[in-house]
C-alpha cells in the first residue's frame, strides 16, 4: 500500500493529540479533516476520550494541525448543548512541496462513541479506511482523493443520520452495510474507479439512495428483506435481470415493495462502466 509523502529521503515522525473526555450526549462534536497528502484510517474511540489523532509525516516539508473550539450554536444541537468543533489538518511548510511518493503520511483518528456527530473529510493522495462503526453519525461527507477509499457502518447508528455523501476523484469506491448508517438520503459519485456498494444492514426507515457512476464498474448488493425500488438509467437499464423483481416502465420493483414498512428508492446514473448488481 503506498501513501503520498516526500520526494527525497526524510524521516516522518508520529504527533499525537487527545481531546478532552467525551461530553454529554446533549453534544455535538463537528470534525473537519483536511488531509490531501497520505492515508487516513478512522475508528470509533474506546478510551473515553472526545478524540485521539495520530499523525504521521514528514517535518521537513510538511505541518500538522489539530485543533478544538467551542461554539454556542443552540440550533446544531439537539437540546441547546455546546458545539464543539474538531478541525485536523495536514499542509505544505511555505516554500516547499506537499511532495508524493518517499515517505508515508498517515492520519489516525478516534473519534468518540457516544457524542453525537457530523464529519466532513476532504483527503487527498492516498488508500483510507474510515470506519464509522459505533460513532454517533447525524451528517457524513467524504471527498476522496486519488486512491482507494471503503467507508465501513459494521454496526447500527443509533442517531437518525440526514445524509450520508461521498464523492470520489481517482481510485475505487466501497461502502459496505450501508442500511447501517441510517441516513434518509446517501449520494454516493464515482471518479476515476469502480463503486461498489453493499446496501445490506439494518434499515429502520425508508431512504433514498443515489448512484452516480462516472468512468469505472459499479457493483451492488441490494437488501432481500426490505422493499426495494429501483431505477437504472440507460443504457444499463436494458441490461437490468434481477430475480424476484418485475419491471414497471422503466423501475424495477422487489415482491416487498408493496406491502414493506421500510423502502428503499435506489437510483442508478450510469457512467463508462458496466453494472453489477447482486441480491443478499
Amino acid at each position: 500500500m503506498a501513501f503520498a509523502g516526500c520526494e527525497v529521503d526524510h524521516r516522518n515522525e508520529m504527533r499525537e493529540y487527545t481531546g478532552p473526555a467525551a461530553s454529554t450526549q446533549t453534544d455535538l462534536l463537528a470534525v473537519n479533516v483536511r488531509f490531501p497528502a497520505g492515508g487516513v484510517r478512522l475508528h470509533a474511540g474506546r478510551d473515553g476520550l472526545l478524540y485521539r489523532a495520530r499523525i504521521t509525516h514528514c517535518l521537513a516539508h510538511t505541518k500538522e494541525s489539530v485543533t478544538l473550539s467551542d461554539h454556542a450554536e443552540a440550533a446544531l444541537t439537539a437540546s441547546g448543548g455546546t458545539l464543539r468543533r474538531l478541525d485536523v489538518s495536514l499542509s505544505a511548510r511555505p516554500g516547499g512541496p506537499m511532495g508524493f511518493g518517499g515517505e508515508s503520511n498517515v492520519l489516525r483518528l478516534d473519534l468518540a462513541a457516544g457524542v453525537p456527530q457530523v464529519i466532513d473529510m476532504n483527503l487527498g493522495e492516498g488508500e483510507s479506511v474510515i470506519d464509522l462503526s459505533g460513532i454517533r453519525l447525524r451528517d457524513f461527507h467524504l471527498t476522496a482523493g486519488a486512491g482507494d477509499t471503503r467507508v465501513i457502518f459494521a454496526e447500527p447508528n443509533v442517531e437518525n443520520a440526514g445524509r450520508v455523501a461521498i464523492e470520489g476523484t481517482v481510485g475505487d469506491i466501497g461502502v459496505d452495510l450501508l442500511g447501517n448508517a441510517n441516513a434518509a438520503v446517501t449520494v454516493v459519485r464515482g471518479g476515476v474507479g469502480g463503486i461498489e456498494v453493499d446496501m445490506t444492514g439494518a434499515w429502520r426507515r425508508s431512504a433514498s439512495v443515489e448512484i452516480d457512476a462516472s468512468v469505472g464498474d459499479v457493483q451492488l448488493k441490494l437488501p432481500r428483506n426490505f422493499g426495494v425500488r429501483l431505477e437504472v438509467g440507460p443504457p444499463w437499464r436494458e441490461r437490468v435481470r434481477l430475480p424476484g423483481y418485475a419491471r414497471v416502465g422503466d423501475v424495477f420493483l422487489n415482491e416487498a415493495y408493496q406491502r414493506a414498512e421500510v423502502a428503499l428508492d435506489v437510483r442508478v446514473l450510469p457512467g463508462i462502466g458496466r453494472l453489477n448488481i447482486v441480491i443478499e
